[in-house]
């Protein structure tokens, strides 16, 4: 996971340079992700780091070092918070791939496994609910491209996390 071939999954088409933007930009908890994504990245730019599997949060924060890094895990607990104030499928689907994206740059590889999990789940949710005409109807006026990019992802990447967990518990 950390060498991010499946991120070409994502970058197919128009979904991270014209869809993802639009809808952070009028979704908070999207917003937030985003920025947190972004501060990580700022700060791994500014690590010692030859390379991002040898990336660690800091063990002993120096503040002016670290502030990147801080307001990166700042930004993440705010578009958690504002989730979970307010719950929207849509958004939790998009959420998940987002901090997916952030907890690979970070290095927690279980956060990151239960990211692709719960996105797994949500996409399940939104295909297979009895309401899941209108779920879909919601992401966006043409949603079949964005719903199949999210999907890109998490079915590149479920494989993998598969042999990962039997390697682990098998």
């Amino acid at each position: 996971m950390t060498q991010a071939p499946w991120a070409t999954a994502a970058t197919s088409g128009d979904f991270w340079t014209i869809s993802m933007p639009q809808i952070a930009h009028g979704t908070p908890t999207l917003r937030y992700s985003a920025m947190a994504i972004g501060a990580l990245s700022k700060w791994i730019s500014h690590t010692k780091f030859k390379q991002l599997r040898a990336v660690t949060a800091p063990s002993v924060s120096s503040p002016e070092a670290d502030t990147h890094y801080f307001n990166a895990v700042a930004y993440y607990c705010r578009a958690l918070k504002l989730q979970n104030q307010q719950a929207s499928l849509q958004d939790a689907v998009f959420l998940s791939v987002l901090l997916l994206f952030f907890e690979i740059l970070r290095g927690n590889r279980k956060a990151a496994l239960d990211h692709i999990n719960h996105g797994l789940a949500l996409l399940l949710i939104l295909t297979t609910d009895a309401d899941a005409q209108n779920h879909v109807a919601k992401f966006a006026p043409n949603p079949l491209p964005v719903i199949s990019s999210v999907a890109d992802v998490f079915t590149y990447l479920a494989p993998q996390a598969r042999l990962i967990l039997r390697g682990k518990f098998g």
